[in-house]
């Protein structure tokens, strides 16, 4: 499942004639394909993207480890689900 984030189509393809219904059949889980795919697209932008790959504190392990520690995560997943629509 992790390849999805460097894989997944485009939104568009869901409404191909050719493959929609096989995206959708084949990426649903407990979330619609939509969803999987926008979140897919979501984390491949914030992970690839030249912020993400700065590297100055310490191992990114490191960083989360504190995050975890430090942050209520809860308001921020409904956030993250309220900018994906």
């Amino acid at each position: 499942a992790g390849g999805l984030v460097v894989t997944a189509p485009s939104l568009k393809d869901l409404e191909s004639p050719d493959v929609g219904e096989q995206l959708k059949r084949y990426l649903r889980a407990r979330a619609p394909a939509e969803e999987r795919i926008k979140l897919a697209k979501f984390i491949q932008l914030w992970v690839l993207h030249a912020p993400a790959t700065w590297h100055g504190a310490g191992p990114p392990e490191y960083e989360m480890v504190f995050l975890r520690r430090a942050i209520d995560l809860e308001p921020l997943k409904e956030l993250a689900k309220k900018l994906l629509g």
